[in-house]
């Protein structure tokens, strides 16, 4: 269980766009999603 992004902070600007992505946004250094929560598990027999 956890928190991506607890402060909610803004992707850093990018201003290349010749790796496929967004202008104003670089998806390997930051996620556009925000705040995020998660919870993993797992099962075994």
């Amino acid at each position: 269980m956890g928190v991506k992004n607890l402060l909610d902070r803004e992707p850093p600007l990018s201003l290349r766009a010749s790796s496929g992505h967004q202008i104003g946004f670089d998806p390997r250094y930051a996620d556009q999603i925000g705040r995020t929560v998660y919870l993993t598990g797992a099962l075994a027999f």
